[in-house]
């Protein structure tokens, strides 16, 4: 005889995301023409599909907020930030690769205690916007001190360059890395003139998102 398992207040509060009530609400609130199709996408295939995903991942989270019940007893107000933002950044993607990586900065972020405040609102707002792709990019390239983002063929440099044509897929990864603030022009001297390089943040934020060790 099988044995139903009572959802947890997590589960309920996962499933509820596409309720009808909630979605006609906030139809009401955005007062735009394609406002009225929220209630009616609520209940299409790839809103279900949405549902499980986030509701799956926010099990594991609560599962593994669990298991560090010590580290949460003692969570300082930067960590509180990065795992809280973390926590509500899953709500916003529908990538299954984005929400993994998202499980993966709750559960480092539980035990990086070395996080100073500023560092911590920035990489929340980072971790929240950030592509599974563009971290891919940062964990194959970071080796290379600088980036050269030209149609023109790279030249000789002193230190490690990966070249990056701006309209190739890593050309606009390279692009939306600026945005974020992880790549920024390199110093202003000869030997680097044209060259960009990754901001210093990008090191703690490739460990906040690495997977556990096996």
């Amino acid at each position: 005889m099988s044995t139903i398992v009572p959802t947890t207040g997590l589960e309920r509060a996962a499933g509820s995301l596409t309720a009808d009530v909630s979605l006609t609400l906030v139809a009401a609130a955005a007062g735009s023409p394609l406002a009225a199709l929220l209630p009616v996408l609520g209940k299409t295939l790839a809103a279900e599909r949405q549902r499980k995903r986030v509701e799956a991942t926010l099990v594991a989270m609560d599962e593994l907020l669990k298991a560090h019940s010590r580290q949460l007893e003692e969570l300082t107000d930067p960590q509180y930030k990065f795992v809280n933002e973390s926590i509500l950044a899953l709500l916003h993607t529908t990538n299954e690769r984005k929400m993994a990586l998202l499980k993966n900065a709750v559960r480092n972020g539980l035990v990086e205690s070395d996080l100073p405040s500023q560092e911590a609102v920035f990489l929340s707002r980072i971790v929240r916007d950030i592509s599974h792709e563009e971290v891919d990019f940062l964990a194959r390239n970071f080796a290379y001190h600088r980036i050269w983002l030209s149609e023109t063929p790279a030249g000789e440099h002193e230190v490690p360059t990966v070249a990056v044509t701006p309209q190739s897929p890593d050309g606009q990864i390279v692009v939306g890395l600026i945005s974020l603030g992880l790549v920024m022009p390199a110093e202003a001297t000869w030997d680097d003139s044209g060259l960009l390089r990754f901001s210093p943040l990008v090191v703690k934020l490739l460990a906040l998102l690495r997977e556990a060790d096996a």
